[in-house]
């Protein structure tokens, strides 16, 4: 497994603009741009990312600034009128339909196991190791990179995250989605789908869209953009974890579950930048970035 597919084609809504394009510290760039970094250190060597046509050109300048010359580099258009045969959507549709349909306008260039990662969130090196060296193992099936959640946390405002459920063996069961998740004295709360308040272990581990997946899963991909926008063409999106729900459910693969001790951090509102600028110029003070 060499391929890492980063996904850019979000609206950046909560941040106030493209948050992908926008860069952070000394350096000024994209937190894509250092996960390419990290990812090339552990051995990746093709890089694809996703994004919206009207930011082809700046994606392309700031995320590929430096080109390795043992790697490929691509990027795809997600389009709403790019999908699955026999489904098609309203015209006047322009609101993206989500991360599992971002990665399925890859699959024409997917040929073996990969990496699929956000691109407005900084993995940390240690993601990346573990993914590449996973599948050297064992490519036969996908996996998932989780956080503690007390390392994904913002000062300024509740996040939304994946709840990991793992089996003792380290697979993954299901993920819930846990909404306005935020620190309230010593304790971590947050609200259920049904709005139910609840309290989250320090230790609960996330997903951050961090993913390693065998080729298998695109048909899975088509199904689910099929089934969902069959359902309202106008409204539904579709997304990385229920695809790997899905996969699941079907027993079409396991998931099994890496820890990363790293720490996250991303941009979900424009406050976050000032923190995220001082994390980076921690790590290219230390000479993990030039």
């Amino acid at each position: 497994m060499k391929t890492l597919i980063i996904l850019a084609a979000g609206n950046g809504t909560r941040f106030g603009g493209p948050k992908q394009l926008t860069g952070f510290g000394p350096l000024n760039r994209p937190l894509m741009a250092y996960n390419i970094d990290n990812a090339y250190t552990a051995g990746y060597r093709n890089f694809i990312i996703v994004c919206q046509h009207q930011h082809l050109n700046k994606i392309e300048a700031l995320a590929f600034y430096r080109k390795y010359p043992d790697s490929q580099y691509h990027t795809v258009i997600q389009s709403n009128q790019h999908l699955p045969n026999g489904v098609s959507i309203p015209i006047e549709r322009t609101k993206p339909l989500g991360t599992a349909h971002a990665l399925w306008c890859c699959h024409q260039l997917i040929n073996e196991n990969f990496t699929v990662i956000n691109a407005d969130d900084y993995y940390g090196a240690h993601a990346f190791e573990l993914l590449f060296n996973a599948n050297k193992k064992n490519n036969k099936q996908h996996y998932l990179v989780g956080y503690p959640i007390s390392n994904t946390l913002s000062e300024h405002g509740g996040v939304n995250r994946g709840l990991c459920n793992i089996s003792t063996n380290n697979q993954l069961v299901n993920i819930a989605e846990v909404t306005n998740i935020r620190q309230l004295d010593t304790n971590i709360i947050g609200n259920t789908t049904q709005d139910t308040s609840i309290k989250i272990s320090n230790l609960a581990l996330v997903s951050m869209n961090c993913w390693s997946f065998h080729p298998s899963i695109v048909s899975v991909l088509a199904n689910l953009i099929t089934q969902s926008l069959t359902l309202s063409s106008n409204t539904n999106e579709c997304f990385l974890p229920d695809a790997a729900m899905q996969a699941l459910a079907q027993k079409k693969a396991c998931v099994e579950v890496l820890t990363s001790h790293d720490e996250w951090f991303g941009v979900t509102y424009a406050a976050d930048s000032d923190l995220v600028d001082k994390k980076l110029a921690i790590l290219t003070g230390k000479g993990l970035f030039h």
